[in-house]
């Protein structure tokens, strides 16, 4: 019964971080299609979590928004295969590029049209 009221009192002052409306770690993928459009790569399994994944197959990919993560890299190959990373680059800083997606939203992979993206490899 205590610890039942411990628990609604650090909700309702937004100690948890659940209470806090806190976003969970993500990683999203965009395509572009040839008006321009960008639509959300989907279904993406295991978006949300750590480590290297695998899409079952190649997906185009023109934009990546990385979301609560620390870091993530984008590879061309399966199982996150060293050599294979893709460069993206931070949208105001056009002439940059890197392998290693820092948080936001803005990384693009191409400056116009699609790359085959493989795998990628989030870590928090």
């Amino acid at each position: 019964m205590f610890t039942n009221r411990v628990l609604w009192v650090l909700a309702l002052s937004g100690s948890l971080g659940w209470a806090a409306g806190v976003q969970a770690a993500e990683v999203k993928f965009y395509t572009q299609r040839k008006q321009g459009e960008l639509v959300r790569v989907r279904p993406v399994f295991r978006a949300d979590r750590p480590g290297c994944h695998t899409f079952p197959l190649a997906r185009d990919v023109h934009r990546v928004a990385v979301l609560g993560f620390k870091r993530c890299t984008l590879y061309n190959a399966r199982k996150c295969e060293p050599g294979s990373e893709l460069r993206a680059r931070w949208k105001h800083k056009e002439k940059t590029t890197t392998t290693e997606l820092t948080e936001g939203s803005r990384w693009y992979l191409a400056a116009r049209g699609n790359v085959a993206v493989r795998a990628w490899n989030c870590a928090q």
